[in-house]
């Protein structure tokens, strides 16, 4: 019947179909039926249902609809905590989801002692887990600099990035985005010749993976406006804020963050007698 797991397990791979490209609206769709048929097929506190919601918020965290994704992750939260264990790795990820919908609202002191928790929870792990040291790093970095503690989250996002870099589990992707991180903290700290060069690396990393979409537009991006405000190659700088914004505009996510990168290039005429 309609209701069997194999169904919500198809459901499921055509919703990471829908979003690879960029249909997070019909995926949503998809992902909520997923949620239907686990609650009655397991419980609705049973760890597939409670996956398939952390899937439903984090569709909705690309759609940015982050009051949403938080009411759905508190659930989960909740759910995991209850089955699994408060020091569960799926309780610490629910949490710290639920930190970077925070931040996305800038709700600063709600996300950092939500931050808190996640760290909390992951804390033993952590010791043996040279890939959860850097994740850990980096959410600190992300919370310094949404702050906007530019050196600090700088300093966090490097030690991020070697951490990443040292890790055997971790991905070239992880790296990136740790890299672009810190390359727009330099920038934010007004060292523009700096970040060219973590740009690089940043750049670099992204294209070792190919396949991620926002990530490799994030570096992109980050490069592009580095090297036009350092002035070191403004041609060069234009293909890469063009690539980025063709990729923002692909994944079909992160539109607020397309719209502040559309801002910024009009403010400096980028984009001035292209086609």
């Amino acid at each position: 019947g309609n209701q069997h797991p194999v169904v919500a397990k198809t459901l499921g791979q055509l919703a990471r179909a829908q979003q690879s490209m960029g249909r997070y609206d019909e995926s949503l769709k998809l992902l909520e039926r997923v949620v239907k048929i686990n609650e009655g097929v397991f419980g609705a506190k049973a760890e597939p249902t409670t996956d398939a919601r952390m899937a439903v918020a984090e569709n909705l965290m690309a759609l940015e609809q982050f009051d949403d994704a938080i009411d759905v992750l508190e659930r989960c939260t909740a759910a995991y905590r209850e089955t699994l264990g408060a020091e569960h790795p799926s309780t610490a990820k629910a949490m710290a989801q639920g930190g970077y919908a925070q931040l996305a609202l800038k709700k600063l002191d709600a996300a950092e002692t939500t931050f808190r928790g996640a760290w909390t929870a992951r804390a033993k792990q952590a010791k043996t887990d040279d890939t959860l040291k850097a994740v850990m790093q980096r959410e600190k970095a992300d919370v310094l600099m949404a702050r906007e503690k530019c050196r600090p989250a700088a300093d966090a996002f490097a030690e991020a990035a070697q951490l990443f870099a040292k890790s055997a589990a971790a991905t070239s992707l992880s790296v990136a985005e740790a890299l672009s991180g810190q390359a727009k903290a330099l920038l934010c700290m007004m060292k523009a010749n700096e970040a060219v060069g973590v740009g690089e690396k940043s750049l670099e990393a992204a294209t070792k993976t190919p396949g991620d979409t926002m990530t490799l537009a994030m570096a992109q991006r980050v490069l592009g406006q580095a090297l036009w405000v350092s002035g070191q190659d403004k041609d060069r700088s234009k293909q890469l804020l063009t690539a980025a914004k063709q990729g923002y505009e692909k994944s079909g996510r992160a539109k607020s963050q397309l719209a502040e990168f559309e801002a910024w290039a009009q403010k400096q005429r980028v984009f001035e007698g292209t086609g």
